[in-house]
């Protein structure tokens, strides 16, 4: 079957991906994953599921990196104390793999006994408790499908890896596919204290050595504006960092769009405060018509991104829903977040949903001087949404910021 998904897939042409999706691919992928698990084969149900899963944005940066490599799913787990988490989710059941850090790559699989649907129907839900402020309403929900998603063994075996470990934030990688990209996963783990990098697959290009964060510079900073209306907690964040940041450049109303284009053509760290909108014009078709607001009522849209970026330490989106995009079936959603991380970008940091000015402010400052502590970005995010926590900031502040990527 997926034999056949992969052949029409091909005989339909690259605009057609979707044919492998729901109604083909994914539900077959449970399958395979399920039977694997089943025959005692937990770690190649796990590198089947990346394998057909991670495809889409292993195409967008390293063209026939597929399938994934048993070695290559090891070495990914190897990089974070808790290794690896991926789900598969069909049109009515689906599977959870987990890998361990470690040579051996002990590798664990459970079923999920719900679909897509139902699960996409739940991480709304989820959504909506948490921007309405209902805090017993969203423990409720989170604990609901952290039941299915997270079940009680797993969360042992990440115990034990952190207990191990010996760090207070141990990293564990979490590679969240369909209806689990938009969902706030996060709230899934509150009561765990580990430090979650988030990816919509593995990336085929070699990460390479990791930057040292602490020092990273030639940052160049963006507050936007609305043109009529400013954004003032925007504004004051980019000055703040401007004192944190030794050597930062900022972008004005003044500066051409050369500024912008120089830093996005050499991979320097960015940080974008600022409102994103939909409507620009866009000549790229996988990807949401969006774009965020520049000084002086430019914009830099994703298909931009797309034809100009180079890879980057770290790009930090704050700007509303900076995560979303337009949503394609066994593929992932597609916007300005995808275009950084295709562009072979290490870290972006972005929000789910709509985020007061103030919160993201605080969370922006938090967040660069735990990096200049010596935090890697998902260490230095976690730190950032636990000092919100701890200020007294609602769910709907602190749990909207993600780190998509590797550190």
């Amino acid at each position: 079957a997926l034999e056949l998904a992969e052949h029409w897939r091909h005989a339909l042409g690259t605009d057609e991906h979707n044919v492998f999706g729901e109604w083909v691919g994914l539900h077959t992928v449970v399958l395979l994953a399920r039977a694997n698990a089943e025959l005692g084969r937990p770690l190649e149900a796990a590198r089947v599921i990346e394998s057909f899963q991670s495809r889409a944005l292993r195409e967008g940066t390293d063209p026939g990196a597929f399938p994934v490599s048993e070695r290559e799913l090891l070495d990914w787990a190897n990089r974070s104390e808790l290794g690896l988490v991926t789900w598969a989710v069909g049109a009515d059941s689906g599977v959870v793999a987990h890998v361990a850090p470690g040579d051996a790559g002990g590798a664990w699989v459970a079923s999920i006994d719900r679909g897509r649907r139902s699960l996409a129907t739940a991480g709304r839900r989820l959504r909506e408790a948490v921007l309405a402020g209902r805090v017993d309403r969203t423990r409720e929900i989170a604990s609901e499908i952290a039941d299915e998603l997270v079940p009680e063994a797993l969360r042992e075996r990440l115990r034990a890896l952190g207990s191990a470990s010996g760090s207070a934030a141990p990293r564990l990688l979490a590679l969240a596919h369909g209806p689990l990209e938009a969902m706030p996963i996060e709230l899934l783990f509150e009561a765990e204290q580990l430090a979650l990098q988030v990816l919509p697959g593995l990336p085929g290009a070699a990460a390479g050595a990791a930057p040292d964060f602490a020092s990273l510079d030639g940052w160049t900073l963006v507050a936007g504006d609305t043109g009529d209306s400013e954004l003032p907690a925007a504004r004051a964040e980019v000055r703040e960092l401007e004192g944190l940041l030794a050597g930062a450049r900022t972008l004005t109303e003044t500066d051409g769009p050369e500024v912008l284009a120089d830093a996005l053509a050499n991979g320097r760290p960015l940080h974008l405060a600022t409102h994103l909108t939909d409507g620009c014009a866009c000549d790229d078709t996988r990807l949401a018509p969006h774009a965020l607001l520049l000084p002086g009522g430019g914009t830099l849209c994703s298909h931009e991104v797309a034809r100009e970026a180079q890879a980057s330490p770290l790009v930090v989106l704050s700007a509303c829903e900076s995560g979303g995009g337009s949503y394609v079936d066994a593929e992932g959603l597609f916007g300005l977040a995808r275009a950084f991380l295709e562009a072979g970008t290490r870290n972006v940091v972005v929000t789910l949903w709509p985020v007061e000015d103030a919160a993201a402010r605080e969370f922006a400052l938090y967040f660069h001087a735990a990096l200049r502590s010596g935090a890697v970005p998902s260490v230095a995010a976690h730190d950032a949404r636990e000092r919100l926590r701890e200020a007294g900031a609602a769910a709907a502040d602190w749990a909207a910021f993600r780190v998509l990527g590797r550190d």
